[in-house]
């Protein structure tokens, strides 16, 4: 079974299982499993849409919270965002989901969140890029990494850390990328640590039933 953690598009099929965003203020129906949160991207003054996500909390098939974070790219102010980040982060603890993090220039902020003992579920950034020095700074506090799609573009850093990662605290995703399937993807991820599909898929499936502990397929 091929996991997709993260997509705005595709749909869980055969031989995969996908985990499709569902944005807090959309209207979007709901079918399958799914993640939701309000993204900083959408926060403004009026939070009202994120009482959408308090109904579904129970719902079954929400098997995590996201993708929430911050993103100084954004003009809400970080403390605005830091108040709408810590209201899900009590709702991830409170209903034993785990979150999926999106973060632009913020990972200090992050980490200093993670601190302590007040947040226990996994917590997994999204869409990686960086280099192996921040993957492992955030493995350290617990963090689980999902790689994208940039794993097909030779001149990005995630390909060395992902060489290098523990494959223990990876997930893979395609995001919002319509031109690779998480077949691909995870064809890709293979060929670049040099080790089999089989044993690739094997190992993530196994970090996704301790994480999403929600899941009952």
């Amino acid at each position: 079974m091929y996991i997709n953690v993260h997509s705005h598009i595709q749909e869980s099929g055969k031989n995969n299982l996908v985990i499709k965003n569902v944005f807090v203020q959309s209207d979007e129906a709901i079918d399958g499993y799914f993640s939701m949160g309000l993204h900083p991207w959408h926060i403004s003054h009026d939070t009202s849409s994120i009482y959408r996500l308090k109904l579904e909390l129970g719902n079954p098939k929400l098997l995590a919270l996201g993708e929430i974070g911050l993103d100084k790219n954004v003009s809400i102010s970080i403390d605005k965002q830091l108040d709408v980040l810590k209201l899900q982060l009590s709702y991830s603890e409170n209903y034993k989901l785990p979150v999926i993090l999106h973060i632009v220039k913020a990972y200090s902020e992050i980490l200093e969140l993670r601190k302590g003992k007040r947040y226990t579920q996994a917590w997994i950034v999204h869409g990686f890029v960086k280099k192996i020095e921040l993957a492992n700074q955030l493995i350290d506090k617990g963090f689980f990494i999902s790689f994208g799609t940039a794993l097909f573009n030779d001149n990005s850093s995630s390909i060395n850390t992902f060489k290098k990662i523990d494959l223990t605290k990876v997930f893979l995703e395609t995001d919002d990328n319509k031109d690779f399937s998480i077949d691909d993807l995870y064809k890709r991820a293979a060929e670049i640590r040099r080790i089999s599909i089989e044993y690739l898929s094997a190992q993530i499936e196994d970090n996704f039933k301790k994480v999403f502990t929600r899941y009952n397929g």
